[in-house]
């Protein structure tokens, strides 16, 4: 029974991959139950933790396998999803959330910028999103918001070590936020360099130097 099951799943491979007989409507059923489940977030809005949690992870994945780019690009610019995707209330005391947070919303980046490349049209009008533009409107959006959890740490540290302050620099101990926000813009710096986009990723790196001064 095991090793029918198995020849049948790789027929069914063979049958949906691309060329294949059935490749256009796997495709077309892809977008299709992807679009539908953006559509129902959308619509019903989101009920529970798991549900939540769920969204703030695979949203942008299923928008762009719903060939939904715009909406895509739209969603990874937003200040609040961002917040939410680096869960920043909780990073002041725990920075490996801001930093998951972070390499997820990077792979977003990348996917997408991979399909736009791939297939700029996408599903609908998509031909006017220019990859390059929106990897670094992305990006800037991610540092702004890392630039917000710096300054809340700040202000942090401020009101509880001010007894440990050193003259003319900060607090005795470095935040331990710092270290992982200096990682993730590390990671945005590397992305970029994939990209042959050297100068802007130099800027990344320079501010992740800058972070742990």
């Amino acid at each position: 029974l095991a090793l029918t099951h198995d020849m049948q799943e790789d027929h069914a491979y063979v049958l949906c991959a691309q060329n294949g007989v059935l490749s256009e409507v796997a495709e077309h059923s892809e977008v299709v139950w992807n679009r539908a489940l953006v559509e129902a977030f959308s619509a019903r809005g989101i009920a529970g933790k798991a549900a939540e949690d769920y969204f703030r992870l695979h949203i942008v994945s299923h928008m762009i396998r719903a060939g939904m780019y715009l909406e895509a690009v739209s969603i990874l610019q937003d200040p609040e999803f961002i917040d939410e995707r680096l869960q920043t209330k909780q990073a002041l005391e725990d920075g490996e959330c801001l930093l998951r947070g972070a390499r997820r919303y990077i792979y977003d980046i990348q996917s997408v910028t991979f399909r736009l490349a791939e297939d700029p049209g996408g599903v609908g009008d998509n031909s006017e999103i220019d990859a390059v533009p929106v990897m670094l409107d992305c990006y800037s959006a991610l540092h702004e918001a890392i630039r917000r959890v710096l300054r809340r740490a700040g202000e942090e540290s401020e009101k509880n070590h001010q007894s440990d302050r050193v003259q003319g620099g900060g607090s005795l101990d470095t935040p331990p936020i710092s270290l992982f926000s200096a990682h993730a813009l590390y990671l945005i710096g590397s992305s970029l360099s994939m990209h042959s986009l050297f100068v802007q990723s130099t800027q990344y790196y320079q501010s992740a130097h800058s972070i742990l001064k």
